[in-house]
């Protein structure tokens, strides 16, 4: 009986070896768990931290994306309101120099009449004068009139 003992405890304590040697883990086993526990753990964590600088970083640029689009949009209108700027001026301009024509005209109109002017007033003095120096040469040859003295007028009434 006690080789059948003993072979039954032999039997047993190899099936407890066998199964202890596949169920238990080794030192190396649980080392290599933990390793990989604390690789996927710190993965995991960048993992969050890189995601959270995606985002800072989407949302940075979203916000230049903006300031670019306020930069274009207001450069647009400005450069808008610099071309109607510059229509206005070129249009205001353009009637400047038609109204400087035009008085240049008016100008050329009043020198033309002043000088016709000047022309008739000075055949109109040399007619005067003549006139003038006629009478002065007529009233030295002709007989001067008498003057009405009070008794005259007297009379006459």
């Amino acid at each position: 009986m006690k080789t059948k003992f003993f072979s039954a405890l032999v039997l047993i304590a190899l099936i407890t070896f066998t199964l202890t040697m596949t169920a238990c883990k080794t030192t190396e086993e649980v080392r290599r768990e933990k390793q990989l526990e604390s690789s996927i753990h710190d993965s995991q964590n960048l993992m969050a931290e890189m995601t959270k600088k995606i985002n800072d970083l989407e949302a940075l640029v979203a916000k230049n994306s903006g300031a670019v689009e306020e930069v274009k949009y207001q450069s647009g209108t400005s450069e808008k309101k610099s071309g109607d700027d510059l229509k206005l001026l070129t249009k205001q301009v353009a009637e400047l120099f038609a109204m400087v024509d035009e008085q240049k005209q008016e100008l050329g109109l009043l020198k033309t009449s002043d000088e016709q002017q000047k022309k008739y007033l000075e055949t109109l003095l040399a007619t005067l004068t003549k006139l003038q120096d006629s009478l002065s040469k007529g009233s030295s040859t002709t007989p001067k009139k008498k003057k009405k003295t009070k008794s005259s007028e007297n009379k006459d009434e």
